[in-house]
């Protein structure tokens, strides 16, 4: 019999989130397959050297500033007469 649940783990032990028609003590086969986190970002999460960290995390935590027109003329303010306006 096969049956995909969602389950919790405290640290130690494995919890169903809904009841298991499976009798005490039975052997089972777990397969473990995490969930994917929300895209929350989170301004108080920082990369940790040797850890796997989302660029896309790194950079809306900058909160970089620009033009509305810049991702479609990024050349032209990068290499071209356009000029960022002053602040």
């Amino acid at each position: 019999m096969t049956k995909t649940m969602h389950a919790r783990f405290d640290g130690t032990a494995f919890y169903p989130e809904e009841p298991v028609s499976i009798a005490p003590n039975t052997t089972v086969l777990l397969t473990v397959e995490m969930e994917d986190p929300p895209l929350e970002m989170s301004t108080d999460s920082v990369p940790i050297r040797g850890e796997p960290y989302s660029f896309l995390k790194l950079a809306m935590s900058l909160n970089l500033e620009g033009p509305e027109d810049w991702s479609d003329n990024l050349d032209d303010y990068l290499y071209g007469d356009k000029k960022l306006p002053d602040d």
